[in-house]
């Protein structure tokens, strides 16, 4: 994995110091819609290609968060967290679920995408990884946006449960507009068992 990583590039300072502070009092987000279906759009610009292994390791799941088999974790977040509320309520939400059974090493980083395809939208998208005991994985998400100047909101929400003896390595990086707000706003969380 180090070798791939190595060389990948990594997004570079866009020149403009603070821009993740900005004041976001200002933000209306009932004048967004929420996001209700999938939508397969292709990104403005994305921050990396990490290619597909041929063929995962018996057992691994890399699937769309409502494709998670019953009885693995697919959230581990108090129930009081804000964000997670926001994620929770929406009608859709989009997402991955990521599970490395007990043991399994992964040679090649997964690459998770997201793609907020519509101006004057809300999108949710969360993103569950279990490693159990003894696992190694890494994990690369993105969160594109469909346009150059796309006003939209993306509400994050990553959630990590790692058995004992086991490693993650997790990236989550985002391109976005820069107008009206530049905030970026994402909740993690996190369980060893």
């Amino acid at each position: 994995m180090a070798s791939f990583a190595s060389g990948v590039e990594l997004p570079q300072f866009k020149g403009r110091p603070g821009w993740e502070f900005t004041d976001i009092s200002g933000l209306d987000l009932a004048a967004y819609a929420p996001v209700t279906a999938p939508d397969d759009a292709d990104p403005a610009e994305t921050l990396f290609d990490v290619p597909a292994p041929a063929a995962l390791p018996e057992g691994v799941i890399v699937a769309p968060i409502d494709q998670a088999p019953r009885g693995l974790p697919t959230s581990v977040v108090a129930a009081d967290d804000v964000l997670t509320m926001l994620n929770d309520a929406a009608e859709y939400r989009a997402g991955s679920f990521v599970y490395v059974p007990r043991g399994v090493v992964l040679e090649q980083p997964i690459s998770l995408s997201t793609v907020q395809a519509d101006a004057g939208t809300l999108l949710n998208q969360r993103t569950v990884i279990v490693l159990e005991e003894g696992a190694q994985a890494e994990v690369w998400e993105q969160y594109l946006s469909g346009s150059a100047e796309l006003d939209g909101v993306v509400n994050v929400v990553t959630e990590l449960v790692v058995g004992d003896g086991a490693h993650l390595r997790c990236r989550g990086l985002g391109v976005f507009s820069e107008e009206p707000f530049r905030h970026r706003q994402a909740g993690h969380a996190a369980h060893w068992a």
